[in-house]
């Protein structure tokens, strides 16, 4: 899929090929009940195993999906929940179908803000998302050749277009620090070098998920409740839509998919919102690129007993760094006293890392958080001070 230079709109449909032949082969199998992948069962195994365990009263941390199962919980086995640190919300009663290019959109913006506010940033880079669009068009019309080496092949040559840089950069969105690195990105090709996309185009194409599982979980949650405005939604995004195709599994093409695997009939209340009364931290991050701040903002004012920090500068990664972690520490010790959340005020913004130009000396250090040496491994980094 990666090393074919045609465009993923003519691809797409290969793609979606080979995960209904995986459907075929899992439904062929006795010792596989394809009908048992939902929220509502992992939920309780969960509820099962603090039980089996002896623990009376537990908190729950979830990220992103945990977010969605610890709502499950609390709404079919609150009893014996402590509290619930919540982080890269994902309401039941949101769609995820659709929402790709529009949260990118939202997450980019926040990007760009950053870039703005820095006097060397904005003057190399003016308009950036005139850049992107360019960058993305040209690479549609001439796709980068990367040569990476995998444990699966020797070398692996792929053919990198404006989607799939698209699909990278909604990767670099989900952590703060690698945000921050965007704006060097585009200054970089500004400037005619390449190579931090090429670093990029190296990590951004392959897709450690595990497919199935998430398949199942998505057409038993969310199929029977998408919408043809919610089909409509990634055409509200200009060029940005190219991020919601195949392989990208959140995308509207991934529901074409369900009806490749075993059928169920799912119950309306997988689409209704949950509140409840335990005591709940909600951390979100401004530049989160799949479940955007307002989802969590909108859990957050039906719940009596919640609090909201937002972090300016994470992402998907709201629940790491000192802050968050300390608040997280505080929080599960004493459930129930004010929390003092003024740490998150320290950011007002993202910082971006300004050091494109560095590639214009090939000797300069290392000093981004999401740059490769030649052999495309992780360079440590500690991140800006």
């Amino acid at each position: 899929f990666y090393t074919d230079d045609a465009s993923h709109q003519s691809l797409a449909d290969d793609y979606l090929d080979a995960v209904a032949e995986c459907a075929d082969r899992l439904a062929g199998r006795d010792d596989i009940d394809l009908t048992a992948f939902t929220s509502a069962a992992n939920a309780q195994d969960l509820v099962d195993l603090m039980w089996a365990l002896g623990i009376e009263g537990f908190n729950l941390h979830g990220s992103s999906y945990g977010t969605r199962l610890a709502q499950t919980i609390m709404r079919d086995a609150p009893a014996g929940v402590r509290s619930l640190v919540l982080s890269g919300v994902y309401p039941t009663d949101v769609n995820l179908m659709g929402s790709i290019p529009g949260s990118l959109e939202s997450s980019l913006d926040a990007v760009f803000e950053g870039c703005a506010a820095s006097d060397r940033c904005a003057e190399a880079l003016p308009d950036p998302w005139a850049t992107l669009e360019s960058l993305v068009t040209q690479l549609d019309a001439d796709p980068m050749t990367v040569e990476v080496s995998t444990t699966a092949f020797d070398t692996l040559t792929l053919s990198f277009d404006g989607t799939d840089l698209l699909n990278g950069l909604h990767s670099l969105l989900y952590v703060g620090f690698h945000a921050a690195t965007i704006p060097d990105l585009l200054i970089d090709w500004i400037d005619g070098d390449p190579r931090r996309i090429e670093r990029l185009a190296r990590v951004s194409v392959f897709d450690h998920t595990d497919v199935a599982v998430f398949i199942l979980v998505q057409c038993a949650d969310e199929a029977a409740f998408t919408t043809d405005a919610m089909l409509q939604r990634p055409l509200e995004h200009e060029f940005l839509r190219a991020a919601d195709l195949a392989p990208s599994l959140n995308g509207i093409d991934s529901l074409t998919i369900c009806d490749d695997w075993e059928q169920r009939t799912t119950d309306p209340i997988e689409n209704e919102s949950v509140s409840w009364e335990a005591p709940t931290l909600i951390l979100s991050g401004a530049l989160d690129p799949i479940t955007p701040p307002d989802w969590a903002a909108a859990l957050a004012q039906r719940l009596p007993r919640s609090r909201l920090v937002n972090m300016a500068d994470l992402s998907h990664d709201s629940d790491e760094g000192w802050c968050a972690l300390g608040l997280i520490a505080d929080f599960v010790e004493q459930p129930d006293v004010l929390l003092d959340t003024s740490c998150s005020a320290f950011a007002t913004q993202l910082l971006v890392t300004e050091t494109a130009e560095r590639f214009r000396d090939p000797a300069a250090p290392v000093e981004s958080s999401y740059d490769f040496d030649g052999d495309g491994d992780y360079v440590d980094f500690d991140g800006p001070a």
